[in-house]
């Protein structure tokens, strides 16, 4: 398995990760985004874009020639970022998401963030409990319990 940067050659292998997520849990991405490939396609040159303009970092982990998952974190204001995770059903509990986040988390220092949030579903308690144990702590909670997000934060840098 190889982690690297997403290039424009990535865009079916996203998208194929991303219809997976929405048939699994369409809860977990934002509603209305992604109705189909055009929107889908217009999100991934928007992430090109911010990939060349040093406003996010975005690696896939790849394996024999499939993309099994990504991670992107968003630069958000002077030094905040917003972490993404997904990964294939079948490469869960595998420390692929461990490595992408890491390896993100690295990237997103150079790139001058020094803090990482993450906004999980409040039904997701599988990627709460990822991030907990990546050092994340709920900073708030949003929405009816069960149906809200929360947003967890951790520091990057000392």
């Amino acid at each position: 398995m190889e982690i690297r940067r997403l290039d424009f050659g990535d865009a079916d292998g996203i998208f194929s990760l991303v219809k997976e997520m929405m048939g699994e849990r369409p809860d977990a991405l934002v509603p209305g985004r992604i109705k189909d490939r055009k929107s889908f396609s217009e999100i991934f040159k928007a992430k090109l874009v911010g990939i060349m303009a040093g406003e996010m970092v975005d690696l896939v982990a790849e394996e024999s020639g499939r993309i099994i998952g990504e991670c992107e974190i968003v630069k958000e204001g002077a030094a905040g970022g917003i972490v993404g995770i997904l990964v294939a059903r079948g490469e869960r509990r595998k420390g692929i998401g461990s490595m992408l986040l890491m390896a993100s988390l690295e990237e997103a220092i150079k790139m001058g963030v020094d803090e990482a949030y993450a906004e999980v579903m409040d039904s997701n308690a599988g990627a709460a409990a990822f991030f907990y144990r990546k050092g994340f702590k709920v900073l708030e909670r949003k929405g009816a319990a069960g149906d809200g997000q929360v947003r967890m934060h951790r520091r990057i840098v000392a």
